[in-house]
């Protein structure tokens, strides 16, 4: 298991190739030449799920969630914790409305 040190340096290394231009992203609409970031490119759906379930796990802009993960399973609560994954202002009501719905059909 990584200690305290090791994650900050991995999360250092995953940065600085996130933000190199052979690292394969996706650009905007009429932007030629990669700005220094872009949408994350993954081989498949299970990579990207992989890739969040990482920066879940280890990023310091969601230690929020891992602590209170600690006390609960709650998914209405834990959603709240993940203010810095979208620029968003509303992300997390929108989220919970999705898993009021998917909750709703699996009662039927």
């Amino acid at each position: 298991m990584m200690n305290d040190k090791d994650i900050k340096e991995y999360h250092k290394l995953i940065e600085k190739l996130e933000k190199k231009e052979t690292s394969p992203h996706l650009l905007p609409i009429g932007v030629e030449k990669c700005p220094g970031w872009g949408v994350k490119v993954f081989a498949s759906k299970c990579d990207s799920v992989k890739y969040y379930i990482d920066l879940l796990n280890n990023h310091s802009a969601y230690e929020k969630f891992r602590e209170l993960r600690k006390t609960t399973n709650d998914s209405m609560k834990l959603i709240k914790t993940l203010d810095k994954f979208s620029t968003t202002k509303d992300y997390d009501q929108r989220v919970i409305r999705m898993i009021k719905k998917i909750r709703k059909l699996e009662e039927k």
